[in-house]
């Protein structure tokens, strides 16, 4: 795949900054369709807290993101991360495939 200089810079800095890439990034709303996905202070809080520790406990509320959030995270790490390795754990087996659809 040939890469116009004006994309690879773009790759670049999505390769080495998670919040550039979250900016390339949409997601599927309900009623919107595909959007661009912008991140609240909440969420950049959040994946920084990703990128600083290995485990992290989440307190929230319903409806929050976190989901699209997590699945931008391991997006990034599985693109850009040689021999990551990400396992999602769920009660139920649909829980799990619908993420991986998203």
């Amino acid at each position: 795949m040939n890469l116009t200089k004006k994309q690879f810079k773009i790759q670049q800095k999505a390769i080495n900054n998670l919040f550039y890439f979250a900016n390339l990034a949409y997601i599927t709303h309900p009623t919107r369709g595909k959007v661009l996905f912008e991140l609240y202070d909440f969420q950049k809080m959040v994946l920084y807290n990703f990128l600083k520790h290995r485990f992290n406990i989440v307190l929230k509320p319903r409806q929050m993101g976190l989901t699209e959030l997590i699945g931008l995270f391991t997006l990034w790490m599985s693109m850009y991360t040689p021999y990551y390795n990400i396992q999602i754990i769920s009660l139920k087996e649909r829980v799990a495939k619908k993420l991986l659809k998203r």
